[in-house]
């Protein structure tokens, strides 16, 4: 078989992919004309009506804490439960009997603000966390009462 000829496609997924013969796979996802679905020939041009395809977001990572991408994807079904997230520290603030930490788990690019009262267990370690440290946060998800 010779590689030197051939073509990268783009498969229903969007993936791409090196056929050496130039041509689709005939699955049963082949439309009534007998072409391959959706397969079209990789130029290796960029446009901005590309397809980008987007990767599902797991609700729930290791441990059983939930996302931030899950969290920002449909919170209304988790305000008023006990969630576990975690993640390392964009920004920390103590004030006297209150911590705010916005963390980020690499899932989003915005990060979720946690609010520790002092009366919680470890608000004394917690509030030597400094940018980048890394946490695990069980509590209450509340919409916030602030505008954004």
């Amino acid at each position: 078989m010779d590689t030197t000829k051939g073509t990268f496609l783009v498969n229903k997924q969007g993936f791409s992919y090196w056929s050496a013969s130039g041509a689709g796979p005939q699955d049963s996802g082949s439309s009534s004309s007998g072409a391959p679905a959706e397969i079209q020939p990789y130029t290796g041009e960029l446009s901005r009506d590309d397809f980008v395809p987007q990767k599902p977001v797991a609700a729930m990572s290791y441990g059983g804490r939930v996302r931030v991408a899950r969290i920002y994807q449909n919170y209304e079904d988790l305000i008023g439960q006990v969630i576990r997230v975690g993640g390392w520290a964009k920004s920390t603030r103590a004030q006297a009997n209150i911590l705010f930490v916005e963390i980020n788990d690499g899932s989003h690019f915005k990060g979720l603000q946690v609010v520790v009262d002092k009366s919680a267990p470890g608000f004394a370690e917690a509030a030597k966390g400094i940018t980048g440290a890394s946490f695990i946060f069980k509590g209450t998800l509340i919409k916030s009462p602030a505008k954004g």
